[in-house]
């Protein structure tokens, strides 16, 4: 099984969930998306940086005038995503 195969169950996974959180927190996070967007559109910048999620971070700082800031949320979402995406794969494989 490829590692792609492998993220793809787990996005079935977490999706499907008995309780149906999954499909609250995706329609939760595709809110705060294009939340990210308009505010990026209303101060001039360019609206796809949303959707990025360290250029995002980078992005939002400048906007408030928080350069360093958005640096340390952006390195912070760096680790989020790299220690995230191991824990998707062992459990994806063991629960699916």
């Amino acid at each position: 099984m490829t590692i792609f195969e492998k993220l793809l169950k787990s996005l079935l996974y977490i999706l499907l969930e008995v309780d149906g959180t999954g499909l609250f927190q995706i329609t939760g996070a595709l809110l705060s998306l294009v939340g990210t967007y308009g505010i990026f559109r209303k101060c001039g910048l360019t609206g796809w940086h949303a959707f990025v999620p360290v250029l995002r971070d980078i992005r939002l700082g400048e906007a408030a005038g928080r350069e360093n800031e958005g640096r340390v949320t952006a390195v912070t979402g760096i680790l989020t995503i790299v220690l995230f995406i191991p824990q998707v794969l062992i459990k994806g494989a063991t629960d699916i």
